[in-house]
């Protein structure tokens, strides 16, 4: 076939030319090649430095290092004291049997008030067998079994806590009314024993609940205690003893504590196993809060205020809630040991209080419990008149002098916006609202932020 002459001719390279190209083009694949393994190398590599990072972190603060090794292994019912506390919410469940004015130690109920609740009472007898069957038992165990994502948790005891601990509470009241102290004493033991019960499981949620159940009995305590009669004096003594350890409640709350910090650790890496690139993403996101639990680890642990604002020294109020929170427990529970070793003073010397709390050691207290909002570690301030009180320096950490006036207007009364937080050893009310009309004052109540008596 002959060639056609509008056809260009073909284009020929020179041999060195076409073996140039050639090594360019395998060049510039394998530098692709090279670049995109150095991006995947290092992509696993900070990924896998990253776990081991976070695992370290978790493995330094001890103990387990998933939120599995916490579920507490099942025991039989009748050694299990969750059993009895679950069968006494379930009988106190959607009954309305207490009114909140029974709660307040400020109120004096009528004799037909009395015989009504009295009714009660007995009518439920079964729920106070089984709280004194629950305290008989050596463990409570709640059963929580936490998911792949902790956040779909149930923790339907806390709410079984709650409804239970009304009842002996409004049981001791009932029994201190009648005279029956040292009964009214083994009620209040009971509420402690709910307050540990709901600790024993769960994060830091679980461990404010007992806070709120101790905090209620031990208020309770505190006004009525120079009521108290002499038959109650074991009882107090018991009480004292177990206000004062702060062993198992610093067990309490590293325990909670813990659990928190693994849960949030386990949300971030829930969210890095749905997302396979994004693991390392979740894992610096979780090392970026650690720092966060572990100063509020120290600050927990602090000896006073001052010192713990030092530690946990992050702009966030999650901490700040937690260690204050948990501050003024230690400083209830301290006041309350002080409060019935001062009513055990009084049985002691015909109803005469002590000049000075040091005389209540070594008789009474085996040292004076410290302010925990005092920074030079001083014992709780005390007056015996005109109102006996102790109280507590506060967040500012000075001694105003028993000012109780709130810093900042309140629905309710709150000792911890005053300046000073103070403990009165009988009950208190608070002032009259001019909207509604108050239950009747008893005569030896306190007026709060005032300085008359009625």
């Amino acid at each position: 076939m002959a060639n056609n002459p509008h056809q260009p001719e073909p284009i020929t390279h020179p041999p060195v030319v076409v073996s140039l190209r050639r090594r360019i083009s395998r060049k510039f694949w394998l530098g692709w090649v090279i670049t995109i393994g150095v991006l995947l190398g290092g992509f696993f590599l900070d990924r896998y430095w990253t776990r081991i990072r976070l695992e370290r972190a978790i493995a330094a603060w001890g103990g387990p290092s998933r939120l599995k090794d916490l579920e507490l292994p099942p025991i039989p019912d009748e050694t299990n004291g969750a059993f009895y506390l679950r069968r006494a919410a379930a009988a106190l469940k959607d009954d309305d049997w207490s009114d909140s004015k029974w709660l307040n130690m400020s109120w004096s109920p009528s004799e037909c008030e009395r015989d009504s609740m009295r009714t009660s009472l007995t009518f439920r007898s079964g729920v106070l067998a089984d709280l004194a069957k629950a305290r008989q038992c050596d463990r409570v165990v709640w059963g929580v079994r936490w998911p792949v994502d902790p956040a779909y948790v149930l923790l339907p005891h806390l709410n079984d806590m709650k409804d239970c601990a009304r009842f002996p509470a409004v049981a001791a009241r009932e029994s201190h009314l009648r005279g029956r102290d040292a009964e009214a004493m083994e009620y209040f033991r009971t509420l402690l024993f709910l307050a540990r019960a709901s600790e024993s499981e769960g994060p830091i949620v679980s461990h404010f609940v007992g806070l709120g159940i101790r905090a209620m009995t031990v208020d309770k305590m505190i006004a009525i205690s120079l009521e108290i009669n002499a038959s109650a004096r074991d009882g107090m003594r018991a009480i004292i003893a177990e206000l004062l350890d702060e062993g198992s409640r610093n067990m309490e709350i590293e325990r909670a504590l813990l659990c928190e910090r693994l849960y949030q650790i386990q949300r971030w890496k829930c969210g890095g196993e749905l997302y396979f690139y994004g693991r390392s993403f979740f894992d610096r996101h979780a090392l970026a809060d650690l720092p966060e639990m572990d100063s509020l680890r120290g600050a927990c642990r602090a000896s006073d205020f001052q010192a713990a604002k030092k530690l946990c020294a992050i702009d966030s109020a999650f901490p700040y809630h937690v260690y204050t929170q948990e501050l003024r427990g230690r400083a209830l529970w301290r006041a309350g040991a002080v409060a019935l070793a001062l009513r055990l003073y009084a049985l002691d010397h015909g109803d005469r209080l002590p000049d000075k709390l040091n005389e209540l050691v070594p008789g009474y207290l085996p040292q004076l419990p410290k302010d925990p909002f005092a920074a030079d570690g001083r014992p709780f301030a005390y007056r015996r008149t005109p109102i006996p009180a102790v109280y507590s320096v506060n967040e500012n950490g000075t001694d105003d002098g028993m000012d109780d006036k709130p810093l900042r207007p309140t629905q309710n009364y709150d000792r911890w916006v005053c300046r000073d937080a103070v403990f009165y050893l009988q009950p208190v009310a608070d002032p009259p609202d001019e909207d509604h009309t108050d239950p009747p004052i008893p005569t030896n109540a306190v007026r709060r932020g005032g300085p008359w008596l009625r």
